[in-house]
């Protein structure tokens, strides 16, 4: 790496790269660097744009080819981020996309056809599970996580009538939802 990050990093591939984002830098400050790892080449480089606010424990994954998604984090405040970017590596640009409904720290996250799915992350989880605790009607639907149809470029809820708040009730929930 041309700059060395200490902890709370993501990293994702796309086609023949590695992109690392966020992090704790050396000098125990969140990073806004972008690093690019080129597989081919043996080689890094720094990315020309940096992240709109420095964050750690941000979730990457690839979203469509030659793009990257850079979802939540922790500010340097402390607060759970809601910001979610896209680097379009054909562009050379990075794209403010819709934010999250809720602010998230370290959350899963995955794509499925064209539909980018997280779930879980610090921040998100008190609020489900303050959900999950106050509400007494089994109908009710608790929402456990978000998806993002790239087609649509907006989020929308995931939810569950389970009571159970795990990370496999979020995937199984998904997976039979229909039209995935």
């Amino acid at each position: 790496m041309l700059f060395e990050i200490m902890e709370g990093a993501a990293c994702a591939i796309n086609e023949y790269q590695i992109v690392v984002s966020g992090g704790v830098n050396s000098n125990r400050k969140n990073s806004d660097i972008l690093q690019i790892y080129n597989i081919r080449e043996n080689q890094w480089r720094l990315f020309e744009i940096c992240l709109s606010t420095p964050r750690r424990q941000v979730t990457m994954v690839s979203s469509q080819k030659d793009r990257v998604m850079i979802l939540g984090g922790l500010e340097s405040d402390g607060s759970e981020s809601r910001i979610v970017e896209e680097i379009d590596f054909i562009k050379r640009n990075i794209v403010t996309l819709p934010l999250l409904k809720y602010g998230r720290a370290a959350p899963s996250a995955f794509q499925v056809n064209d539909t980018i799915y997280v779930f879980g992350g610090t921040g998100a989880l008190s609020v489900i599970n303050k959900d999950l605790t106050t509400t007494s009607d089994p109908s009710l639907e608790i929402v456990i996580g978000e998806k993002f149809v790239l087609r649509e470029n907006k989020w929308r809820e995931v939810v569950s009538r389970s009571k159970c708040s795990s990370a496999a009730l979020g995937t199984m929930q998904m997976l039979m939802e229909p039209g995935t």
